[in-house]
Order: C-alpha cells, then sequence, then structure tokens
C-alpha cells in the first residue's frame, strides 16, 4: 500500500514540476520580449494574456492517440498564437520579432 501511496505521489510532484517550469519558462520569455522589443504594460498584459490561454488549452486538451493529428494539432495552435502576438506588436516591433525568431515574411499572408 506504501508503495502505491509513494508512485502516486512521486507522479504528482512530476506534473507540479513541470508544469511550473513550463509557466516560468514562458514568463523568461515574455520578459525576454519586453526588453528587446520594448513592449508597453498594455502589451505586456495582452501577451501574458494569450500564452496563459494557450498553455491553459494544452493542459485541457484530451490526448491525440496519433502522433501526426498531434503534430497538426500542435501546429495550428501555435500559428494561432503567433497571430495573436503580431496582433498586439507594432509594425517595427513585428519586424524585430520575426528576426528574434529567425522568421522570414512572407508577403502573401503577413500584414
Amino acid at each position: 500500500m506504501k508503495a502505491i501511496y509513494s508512485i502516486i505521489l512521486v507522479c504528482f510532484l512530476v506534473v507540479v514540476v513541470t508544469t511550473v517550469s513550463a509557466e516560468n519558462k514562458g514568463n523568461r520569455d515574455i520578459r525576454k520580449y519586453q526588453a528587446e522589443l520594448k513592449l508597453t504594460p498594455q502589451q505586456m498584459q495582452q501577451l501574458n494574456t494569450i500564452y496563459n490561454n494557450q498553455q491553459a488549452r494544452k493542459t485541457l486538451q484530451a490526448p491525440v492517440g496519433n502522433f501526426e493529428q498531434k503534430a497538426i494539432q500542435n501546429r495550428a495552435e501555435n500559428k494561432e498564437a503567433r497571430q495573436a502576438v503580431f496582433n498586439v506588436l507594432t509594425k517595427e516591433q513585428k519586424k524585430q520579432y520575426r528576426s528574434m525568431m529567425g522568421v522570414q515574411r512572407n508577403k502573401k499572408t503577413t500584414k
């Protein structure tokens, strides 16, 4: 019986540590963007909301059994989040963000 409780405790701790470390990584990324892109407090709040919503969706999603479906789903979610970030940034910040991310501008899809 003790072994079962120990296993449950270890699993719980792994989930908590993973969640906290992912959240801290996101906060570090946003702080990096704040410094390099010179984000306003309003932009920071909007980016935090975007990031938190994306994280909440990932934790609430039902597991997808097929790896290919999961990859497609992740790409779609990441594209949606990037578009939301672009909607928050000014024209100059978008240029700098693209260069930070190593993204080539596609004139057909980007405003």
